[in-house]
Order: C-alpha cells, then sequence, then structure tokens
C-alpha cells in the first residue's frame, strides 16, 4: 500500500507544475526513481513483494491486468507463459491530451514485461516512443513521429510552416498525458498484483 500511495502521488505532483509552464518535468521524474540513469530514458521497473502469494497466481493476476487495460489484437503479445511466470508485449495506446483525450496525435508505443516467482514480482514499462498513428480513426493523423519519449523536441519537427511537425508545446502536453496514462496503469498493476483490486472500485 506504500508503494501504492507513492505511485499515486507522482500524478498529483507533476500536474500544478506542468499546467504553469508546459515542459514535462523530467527532473520530477527522475526524483520519483522513474528514470533509468544507464539509458537515459524514462522507465518504470520494480521489484515488489508480495508475500504468501504463489508464482501461479501472480501469473494469474498479471494476465488478469492485461485484458483490462490493454486490446491482445493492437497491443502485441510476445511472450504469455505460465510456468516461466512471465508476461511480455507491446503497448500501443493513443497519444492524446485534453479532457478525457479526445484530441488524438498518434500513438505511444512502449515495452511491457511482468515475471512472477514465488511471493514477488518484477514489471518493466520501457522503451516508450510517440509513433504516428496511420489509422482512419487517428483524428490528425498527417502528424510525424515524436521519436523518443524522452526527445526535448518532436523528431518530426517543430515549424508552423509544416503540416506534418508538433508544436513544443503540444509535444509537451501529449508527454504530460501520455505519462499520467502509463502511471495509471503502473498502479492498476500493483493493485491487481496485491489483490486489492476490485471490480466495484469504479461504481
Amino acid at each position: 500500500m506504500k508503494k501504492l500511495l507513492f505511485v499515486l502521488s507522482i500524478v498529483f505532483f507533476i500536474q500544478p507544475v506542468f499546467s504553469q509552464q508546459y515542459v514535462f518535468p523530467i527532473d520530477d521524474v527522475k526524483q520519483q526513481g522513474f528514470f533509468n540513469e544507464e539509458t537515459g530514458k524514462v522507465s518504470f521497473e520494480r521489484v515488489i513483494q508480495v508475500p504468501g502469494v504463489s508464482k501461479s497466481e501472480l501469473y494469474i493476476r498479471a494476465a488478469d491486468w492485461f485484458s483490462r487495460n490493454f486490446n491482445s489484437v493492437s497491443s502485441r503479445i510476445e511472450m504469455q507463459d505460465a510456468e516461466l511466470g512471465k508476461l511480455k508485449f507491446t503497448g500501443l495506446i493513443w497519444a492524446s491530451y485534453g479532457e478525457g483525450g479526445e484530441y488524438r496525435y498518434g500513438i505511444w508505443q512502449f515495452d511491457v514485461s511482468v515475471t512472477a516467482k514465488e511471493g514477488r514480482y518484477r514489471y518493466e514499462i520501457t522503451n516508450i516512443t510517440h509513433k504516428k498513428a496511420d489509422l482512419s480513426q487517428d483524428i490528425l493523423y498527417k502528424y510525424g513521429h515524436g521519436g523518443n519519449f524522452e526527445n526535448l523536441k518532436p523528431d518530426c519537427g517543430t515549424s508552423a510552416l509544416l503540416s506534418y511537425t508538433i508544436s513544443k508545446k503540444l509535444w509537451n502536453s501529449l508527454k504530460y498525458y501520455g505519462y499520467n496514462r502509463i502511471v495509471g496503469f503502473v498502479t492498476d498493476l500493483e493493485q491487481t498484483m496485491t489483490g486489492s483490486f476490485s471490480e466495484d472500485e469504479g461504481w
């Protein structure tokens, strides 16, 4: 529960700073421990103890978390091995912003792995990258690839003279909302793995 509250605090800690400056506060993310100094990338990596819970049960909980949060068609599954206790896939979510995320500008793609052992598990969410969606349901699919999440400017450029670019303000908005979406996934995962998730919580 202590770890869960720690994760939840990140969303509320970042929000006022970002809304005033429109600069994604990467230094705050580093202070919270979600930055890998070796790779130079934002990443969510933790080992969490769950005493008394078997490897098989933890794997089942991880699979349940996946089915609730990700579409098995759009999110590419690389490994589902109950015997090894490992779930590995590529997550895909809309890169959006606004109340309810109604404005879409491509997708965020990231690598996810959850490995279960007796009484503990490890999760990793890494390699967060922005890509052009190239889908008809992408409201503004003309926009290009932003590239790595850590980019101060998107790879497609920021010039207002070109139709496929992403302004710096929009880029930081997409990063802010994308980051908080992933924080939400992490929060839900920790709740699920500790057995504290309830289907009735949304009522």
